[in-house]
Parts: structure tokens; C-alpha cells; sequence
């Protein structure tokens, strides 16, 4: 998970929505559509397009608002993962 205050840069927010589109097998552009309401913004930034700071602020927050099924976080996340104590 991105955890720095600085801007996330377009290819950094879609790495984490793909990590979470993984571990959820929800479509990346269904999560940015629940996340943001613009499911065309997926398309946008893997185009090379960007997004402000509120936007992906959502966006990463839905991400972490909403871990995938079994309570186990997202690749990525510092959350702890099955098995690892």
C-alpha cells in the first residue's frame, strides 16, 4: 500500500488497484468505479492520464476500507497475511 503523503504518481495507483483487483478478482475498472464513481479512470491512467490528490486519496482508501473477502489485506498492504504471525 502507498503510504506516503506525497502525491501517487498514475502508475503507482494503478499497481495497487491491479494488486487489489488480484486478491479481490473484482475488475480494476469496477473498483475505481465503487471507489470514485469514473470507471473510465483506470483506462486514463494506464494511458498514461492522471488523477488529483482527493481522487486517489479514495481511491486508496477504498483499498483499504475494504479488504478482500477473509479479512485478508491486499499484496502490498503491511496488514499481517494468513499464517504470517
Amino acid at each position: 500500500m502507498i503510504t506516503s503523503n506525497l502525491i501517487p504518481s498514475p502508475e503507482d495507483l494503478v499497481a495497487e488497484i491491479d494488486r487489489y483487483a488480484a486478491a479481490t478478482g473484482l475488475p480494476p475498472k469496477l473498483i475505481v468505479g465503487r471507489a470514485v464513481d469514473n470507471r473510465r479512470l483506470y483506462r486514463s491512467m494506464k494511458t498514461g492520464g492522471g488523477c488529483n490528490i482527493i481522487t486517489a486519496k479514495r481511491l486508496l482508501r477504498f483499498i483499504e476500507d475494504n479488504p478482500p473477502e477473509g479479512g485478508v489485506k491486499a499484496p502490498g498492504n503491511r496488514a499481517t497475511m494468513e499464517g504470517d504471525q
